[in-house]
């Protein structure tokens, strides 16, 4: 079986996490991201107990009181996030650190069977409160 890559999120835990502080003009002065059009504006909800934003690069940062969730593309991306989201905020002292990959699986072709007849194998995915949640399939 061949993984095929999607993406990172990496996940910071801590009880002090301000969710409000996450604004367009934190993100760019915390080098965070290099700026404000890069992020999709119509996707921007900015609450008092959690805070999404997307980028046009296909980025997602979920933000709530215990929990800094950023998925990335690029897991170079996400971990340059999270330390420049760490040196803007020094106080904030994280509980655990966690880093997530969301991969697809082939199948390897059957005796008998072309390469042509390769599917992938679907993984049910998604993400409910803020938390990423995969259920993997029986390989028989």
């Amino acid at each position: 079986m061949k993984p095929i890559y999607i993406s990172d999120s990496v996940v910071l835990i801590a009880r002090s996490h301000n969710p409000t502080l996450v604004s367009d003009y934190f993100l760019t002065t915390s080098g965070i991201i290099k700026d404000v059009g890069e992020i999709v504006p119509e996707t921007k909800i900015i609450t008092a107990p959690l805070t999404q934003i997307e980028l046009l690069s296909g980025t997602k940062i979920s933000l709530d009181q215990e929990r800094l969730n950023i998925i990335s593309p690029s897991g170079k991306q996400a971990c340059a996030m999270v330390q420049a989201y760490c040196k803007a905020l020094p106080y904030i002292k994280g509980s655990a650190i966690g880093i997530n990959f969301d991969m697809d699986i082939l199948r390897p072709s059957l005796t008998g069977y072309p390469s042509s007849q390769m599917k992938p194998i679907q993984f049910a995915t998604g993400e409910i409160w803020g938390t990423k949640f995969a259920i993997l399939p029986l390989l028989r």
